[in-house]
Order: C-alpha cells, then structure tokens, then sequence
C-alpha cells in the first residue's frame, strides 16, 4: 500500500522580488477587490470581524425564534489546487495588463521546486498548480480564485437577512462557513459550491465538512434533516472550532472560555518554569507578553459566572506563583505596584478597542449589522454595556 505525503511548499524569494509583488499589489489593488463575504487578507479586516458577523446572525435569528443551520465548509488544500490559468484568466478579465499577467505567466511556469528531506535534495520539477507560499500578493490572488464562487452565492439573494442585506456566506481565506434558516436552502448552497468546485479544481471534504443546527427556542425540531455533499451525508456536530472560537449549537461561549484557561495555564507553566528564576521587571515583561491575550474574548456574552470566575483565578494565580505572592497579599494592590492591568481592565480595553473597529469598518456586512435597529438590543452589546459602564 503506498501512502501519500503532502508538504506545502515555501518560496524562497529575494527581496526583489518581494518589493515588485508590494508594486503591483499597491499599483493594481482595484484588480484584486472581492466580495464583502471575504475577510481574510484585507485592510481592517480581521478573524474577529467574520466570527462577530456570524454570531450576530445567529443571535438575531435566535431572538425571532427562528432555527438556523450552518455547514462549516472544508477545501481540501484548496491553496495548493490553485490552477494557475485559470487563475490568470480571472486576472485577465478584471482589467489586469496583460504585460503584469505575462510576467506572472513567467515567473509562475518557471518556478523550480525541490523536497528536501534532513541533508538530502530531490531533483527539480515543475507544478501548475498552488499559490506561491510566503508571497507578498499570493494571498490576493488566492482571494480573486474563489470570488465567484462568492458571488455566485450572492445572486442566489436567498438566506439570512439583516437590515435587508443578504448574509448567507462568510468567508475568510479558505474558511467557509453557509449560513440558512432552512435545510433545503443550506442544500441549495452546497449545490452552488460543488458546481464552482467541479470547474475550479477545488475539492471539498466531506469527512472534515461539519454542519450545525441552531434550534428555535419555542418551535421544536424532533429531528434535524440531513445534509448531502458530493452525495455522501455530512456529519451534524454540536460544537465546532471556526477561526480558533469553539462555537456550540446552544451558543454558549463556555466551552471556548474553558480552552483559554487551559491556554493560559499552559502558557504560565512554561514562562514560570523558564524564567521564575529572572528578575521581577523581566517576569513582568513576560507575563504582560504571554498571560495577558485572551483571543476573541470580546465576543463573548452568553456564559455562566462560574466560567468567568475560574479564568480570572487562573490569570491571578498564575501571576502569583510567577511572582512568589503569598496568598494573603491584595492581589489588586500587587497589579497596581507592577503596572499589570486586571483581567477586567483587559476585558474592557478589548471591548472598547473593538467597538471602535466595528465603528470605522467599511465592510457592508459588518455596517448593515452596526446600522440595524437589533443591533444596539444584541445580546454580545448588551453585555458590552454592562462591562463598560
């Protein structure tokens, strides 16, 4: 039986060739825009955005008691599937000079590849296919590849809607999530994705592909339809992990506040273990650099006290034991005289920092959701005020 082994390949590239990348980057960026669906690598664009989209969606739909059913897409590879004529075609056909897409021909069908494996070099060999791996305009490109199916999604017109905005994909990268308040819609989308996947050598995975029924509160569901992909049944979970935030079908955040307090403690062990031993200006530094990042905890708003309250003893207990306190000493007092903020101060300078960036996006999802009556009634703006005021 022979098994295969795949490895993404990295670009080695001169500094040249980087700074020729920034100016067509910079010089044809009107080339390169895609759909407000898409969020990853764009300006003032970020995981927390496409994950505060969906969780707005879902909330909104929960308080018309209505159900609603997200399929969390997965593209096998689809950086490496990359076809690189037909991604120049599209390049081509939104107004890219044909002399930057020659030079990309070249530089692209050129490119020799290796596999190194410890000491040993293979011989070189050619590919058609994949993105340029740590290249500056390689993530755009990739962006523009699957724009149509984006779009084609986006003319259906059909699927979630707030503030008359049809929300009915995100996207971030390769990460796509189909959001419908019904089966036969979501069925409808997955159809709309084999038939762009079957011309665009993208392969999506059935076993990794997950779909998540969020029930009505007051209209009950005996049971939850099945989701076909490729023909072949896709698996109905309870929790899944999107961009890093565990998501649940009782959209509770309990379970992603449990994972970073084990991040925290993971992360406090190793600081104390290394460096318990350094002076309290350094262990400060370094607890200010690795204890003090709670990923995306702007986002939560539906837990139960007992989560919250065993996070903050990790993140006070940690500090302690860093620091050798005696359990009797104010441990506010000790942040005070250390310059460490509070994991409250931490909670309410990540919230207002957010709010800010919601305030100033240009996205249209992102401002028909901050434009829209439900949003000031929200329940993740309703817990924002509570922490804020």
């Amino acid at each position: 039986m022979v098994r295969f082994v795949y490895y993404r390949p990295i670009a080695v590239t001169s500094i040249l060739s980087k700074i020729f990348e920034t100016v067509i980057l910079n010089r044809y960026q009107d080339c390169l825009i895609t759909c407000y669906n898409q969020f990853g690598f764009k300006n003032k664009h970020s995981t927390d955005l496409c994950t505060f989209t969906l969780k707005h969606v879902i909330d909104f739909y929960q308080s018309m008691s209505s159900p609603l059913f997200i399929c969390y897409l997965d593209a096998s590879k689809a950086f490496d599937r990359l076809n690189f004529w037909v991604l120049f075609d599209k390049l081509l056909k939104r107004g890219m000079p044909v002399i930057i897409v020659r030079i990309l021909i070249y530089w692209y069908t050129t490119q020799n590849f290796y596999v190194r494996w410890g000491s040993s070099v293979s011989e070189a060999f050619k590919s058609s296919n994949g993105t340029r791996q740590g290249g500056v305009i390689s993530p755009h490109f990739f962006n523009v590849y699957v724009d149509d199916l984006s779009s084609a999604l986006n003319e259906l017109n059909v699927g979630c809607f707030i503030n008359h905005i049809c929300i009915n994909h995100l996207m971030y990268a390769d990460d796509t999530v189909l959001i419908a308040p019904s089966i036969s819609i979501l069925q409808h989308f997955i159809l709309v994705c084999e038939k762009y996947a079957s011309t665009s050598e993208i392969i999506f995975n059935v076993k990794k592909t997950v779909y998540m029924c969020i029930k009505s509160k007051i209209v009950l569901m005996p049971s939850v339809p099945k989701l076909l992909l490729l023909g072949q049944p896709v698996k109905l979970v309870d929790k899944y992990k999107y961009l890093g935030i565990i998501m649940t079908s009782d959209c509770k955040d309990d379970a992603d506040i449990s994972k970073l307090r084990c991040n925290l403690y993971s992360r406090g062990n190793s600081v104390i273990r290394n460096f318990k031993s350094c002076s309290d200006d350094v262990k400060t530094h370094l607890f200010k650099t690795y204890c003090t990042s709670f990923y995306c905890s702007h986002l939560w708003c539906n837990f139960t006290a007992d989560s919250l309250r065993r996070i903050k003893v990790a993140y006070n207990r940690v500090f302690r034991i860093l620091m050798n306190l005696k359990h009797r000493i104010s441990i506010s007092r000790t942040f005070l005289d250390y310059n460490v903020h509070h994991f409250d101060i931490i909670m309410r300078n990540a919230i207002t920092g957010f709010i800010k960036r919601l305030e100033s996006s240009e996205n249209n999802l992102v401002q028909a959701i901050t434009k829209s009556q439900f949003y000031t009634y929200s329940g993740l703006f309703t817990y924002w005020k509570t922490v804020i005021f």
